[in-house]
């Protein structure tokens, strides 16, 4: 997650520096006005952006002398964020690689169709 979230990181600031949309920007804009509809307000970016990173934050940020508990779904989180990093990589116009193409397949798979 700590890698694909690097990843993800890296390639949405190259292409917010591009000025493309990277790929938190775009699902934010499609369903802003779902969560404006939900919360009877709208819901700012940034707080979007914070509870989209929550798991990959909270794994990046451990001190070991803290006691705070943080409850996630790291599987689940990995996936995503990997799958923002292929999305933000395709944006850029890289190539997909073999393990990229083998991932989308398997998330197709048994993410999407399951």
């Amino acid at each position: 997650m700590t890698l694909a979230g690097a990843a993800e990181e890296i390639f949405g600031k190259a292409l917010s520096h591009s000025g493309q949309q990277n790929s938190l920007d775009w699902k934010y804009e499609g369903i802003k006005p779902a969560l404006t509809m939900l919360h009877r307000k709208p819901l700012p970016e940034k707080d979007f952006i914070k509870a989209e990173n929550h798991a990959r934050n909270a794994a990046k940020h451990i001190d070991s002398g803290s006691e705070q508990t943080v409850t996630v779904d790291l599987e689940d989180a990995a996936i995503w964020m990997i799958v923002r990093a292929c999305e933000n990589s395709g944006r850029l116009g890289l190539p997909r690689s073999a393990n990229m193409l083998e991932f989308e397949h398997w998330f197709y798979e048994n993410e999407v169709g399951s």
